[in-house]
């Protein structure tokens, strides 16, 4: 995650930065450090990793622009461009306005179509466009919570989510800490109790890069590229509100705790476990980050408990589920560290990778290519 590679930039950075950014564990050594502005866990999986140049990379790069080295071919030129698209270099090329027009136009102004334009030009006129078409479309509605702005009735939208999706506990906890944030405890409780007991958690990010991919391809971009750049361009804002609600549920505990009130302590660390093992187990694209920050989030709820004590929604003690995170995030460094760098890869291993990413997750997909490259050194 031997030769090192442009595809290993996105993940080697959504695996290991975000793993210690997230986990509050020392950087290793033989990583550098993100810049001070590089962005939460809300923004882009691809760009989380774009802000960590990877000096390796970096250094290809100077020696492939050295006089005397040969003339890169036509496809070694597009890997050099997908290197500076992951390493911050380069900033992603927009479709034009008219190839937006032209794709939204040709697809009949489909839900699909008005968000891959707006998540690829950041026009939020497409977003509003869709939100006056498509006002009962979960997507949408999504999309305006997330990214509508502060002129936008946050309060009416997240209700809206809720009443039309009304088996994704995502909409409930985007509920529950708008609630709770602006003091409204019962209703927030409320939220909090019907999200952690429904089994859907969507948040859609299949829906979005499938949606992108195509528009690329529709404007005229390769398979390889229309995936990368679909891949990169995908926002996670609600992994930011999720950290924030968590944060929330602490503060009710600790409430809980100052009246010597235990079985809400205990209740509350319950709802807070649940929402983090669903982060790790969305309907959408499984990024490692979701995974990361659904341990991050569990953690903190079991660091409140008696280590060694009973609990009827822990199927053993704290004590052993903590030893069963610290696994997960071993299974997730192991992965990371076994893939190299694939530089002069097939077009087919990264064209299938994505795929598996969207199909099975992005750990499978690591796992795969790392024995892609065991078997064909």
């Amino acid at each position: 995650m031997k030769p090192r590679g442009w595809l290993i930039l996105l993940t080697i950075s959504i695996v290991v930065i975000v793993l210690f950014q997230f986990i509050g564990e020392p950087m290793p050594p033989s990583m550098e450090r993100p810049d001070q502005n590089a962005p939460e866990a809300g923004s882009t999986p691809g760009n989380a990793g774009a802000k960590t140049a990877i000096a390796q990379a970096k250094a290809r790069i100077v020696r492939s622009n050295r006089p005397g080295t040969p003339s890169s071919s036509p496809q070694q030129l597009d890997r050099e461009r997908f290197r500076g698209y992951l390493n911050g270099g380069l900033e992603i090329e927009k479709p034009s306005p008219e190839q937006l027009r032209q794709h939204v136009d040709a697809n009949k102004h489909s839900v699909e179509s008005l968000l891959a334009a707006f998540q690829s030009s950041g026009d939020i006129a497409w977003l509003t466009n869709a939100a006056a078409l498509h006002p009962d479309d979960p997507r949408v509605q999504f999309a305006m919570v997330a990214h509508g702005g502060n002129e936008v009735d946050k309060r009416a939208w997240l209700d809206r989510f809720k009443e039309t999706d009304t088996e994704n506990a995502l909409a409930n906890y985007l509920s529950a800490k708008e609630h709770l944030q602006a003091g409204n405890i019962e209703e927030g409780i409320k939220d909090l109790l019907a999200g952690a007991s429904k089994p859907a958690f969507n948040d859609f990010s299949l829906h979005d890069i499938q949606s992108a991919e195509e528009m690329y391809l529709s404007a005229g971009k390769s398979p390889v590229e229309a995936k990368i750049k679909s891949n990169i361009q995908e926002k996670l804002p609600h992994l930011k509100e999720l950290r924030d609600l968590s944060r929330e549920v602490l503060k009710l505990q600790e409430a809980a705790a100052g009246r010597d009130d235990a079985q809400t302590y205990n209740d509350l660390a319950q709802i807070g476990i649940q929402l983090g093992q669903q982060l790790g187990h969305t309907e959408g694209v499984r990024y490692l980050l979701n995974d990361l920050v659904g341990i991050a989030i569990q953690k903190q709820m079991l660091d409140g408990l008696q280590p060694d004590a009973e609990y009827p929604f822990l199927n053993g003690t704290p004590a052993e589920a903590l030893a069963a995170l610290d696994a997960r995030r071993q299974v997730i460094r192991d992965a990371s560290k076994s893939v190299g760098d694939i530089a002069d890869a097939n077009p087919n291993d990264i064209l299938t990778y994505f795929d598996r990413t969207k199909v099975h997750g992005e750990l499978n997909a690591l796992q795969w290519l790392a024995n892609k490259q065991a078997n064909n050194p």
